[in-house]
């Protein structure tokens, strides 16, 4: 099941979470299939990519995994509207050479 960002369940999404995952992606990093390939969400002048980052919200929030999620503006304008400082920004270093990769 493809969910978007406007699902009622990552509704529920908190800016605790998005800080939750954060964290989670600083100990375990980011899969290389989960690299951003054009906006990263800019936190403390590290990069991640925002599909991952709403993903692992999702789990802090729900306790499941998204098999699936729409990237672009769904995933972009949810993250913004949780709080300005997690608007995603078109990236110039295109966020895989910068963010933790496993």
């Amino acid at each position: 099941m493809i969910i978007t960002s406007y699902h009622p369940f990552a509704m529920q999404i908190t800016k605790q979470h998005v800080l939750n995952a954060l964290d989670e992606i600083d100990r375990v990093g980011i899969p290389r299939n989960q690299r951003s390939t054009k906006f990263c969400v800019v936190f403390n002048g590290v990069h991640y990519p925002p599909k991952c980052v709403l993903k692992r919200a999702y789990k802090s929030a729900n306790g499941k995994d998204l098999s699936s999620l729409c990237g672009g503006p769904p995933t972009n304008d949810r993250l913004a509207a949780i709080d300005v400082i997690f608007k995603p920004i078109l990236c110039p270093t295109k966020c895989g050479n910068t963010c933790k990769v496993v």
